[in-house]
């Protein structure tokens, strides 16, 4: 008996092998732009702050790398603290439409909806506060975004989620234009996850000798990357000094 392997694939899938194709490519498409996001957000935060390191793409990619993954821990938690309730009210519309009898998430939208409330209240101020509005509606956008993209994949069977490329299109579209639609917003987001490693993102710091008997320079840093300082000197401007074994970066409570 002949097994003809792409009419068995076809059949599953309910695609063609040239659609298959499309699929798989797009897939590795879609896996390389999420290991390169990282690396693409922050030489628009280095564009924005009008320097670049050489060394932190030879000797800092695990760094890099590290505090892209806690950037994106960070938009999934702010999108649910902002918007968290429309998955779940999209999963309680679903329920109902099924009939079925428990929709605890109809309980759970009502909660993320308190919690929005008290965040967008927050974040309202705060950017308010700091004279940076558009932060809080980039960030909002953002937040209905990938809220949204979690209702995409609500209430589809497996099938449909991985052969499914409009969500991942939408996002990687989305991902690419982001700090070109606002690369104030962008370079505060990479900095959220540069101060949680304390290694940059404008943080209050004094570079001092081993010593401590003789002050280098004190402002905010920009970046630390295992071979320079990029400091923002209160009296020189935008410095780069060179990180050897005998500076001691004080960072300021």
């Amino acid at each position: 008996m002949q097994v003809n392997i792409i009419e068995r694939v076809e059949q599953m899938t309910g695609l063609s092998w040239r659609q298959l194709v499309g699929r798989v490519v797009f897939g590795i498409a879609f896996t390389s732009w999420i290991g390169f996001l990282p690396t693409y957000l922050t030489i628009h935060y280095m564009v924005d702050m009008n320097f670049f390191s050489y060394d932190m793409f030879t000797d800092g990619v695990f760094g890099i790398n590290s505090f892209g993954f806690v950037s994106g821990v960070l938009l999934v938690f702010m999108s649910f603290t902002l918007f968290g309730f429309i998955p779940f009210a999209w999963a309680s519309h679903l329920n109902r439409k099924n009939r079925c009898k428990e929709n605890s998430d109809r309980w759970m939208a009502w909660v993320f909806i308190a919690l929005a409330v008290l965040f967008h209240l927050f974040l309202f101020f705060t950017s308010l506060y700091k004279g940076k509005l558009f932060v809080y509606g980039i960030f909002s956008i953002l937040g209905l975004f990938v809220c949204g993209f979690c209702c995409l994949l609500i209430g589809k069977n497996f099938k449909d989620k991985l052969l499914s490329w409009i969500p991942s299109a939408i996002f990687i579209f989305a991902s690419a234009m982001f700090p070109f639609v606002s690369q104030d917003a962008n370079s505060q987001f990479v900095s959220l996850a540069l101060k949680t490693f304390r290694i940059g993102g404008m943080l209050d710091v004094v570079a001092v000798s081993k010593n401590g008997l003789q002050e280098i320079t004190r402002g905010k840093l920009i970046l630390q990357t295992p071979d320079n300082l990029y400091i923002e000197s209160e009296k020189e401007g935008l410095i780069t000094i060179p990180y050897a074994s005998d500076i001691l970066v004080k960072v300021k409570s």
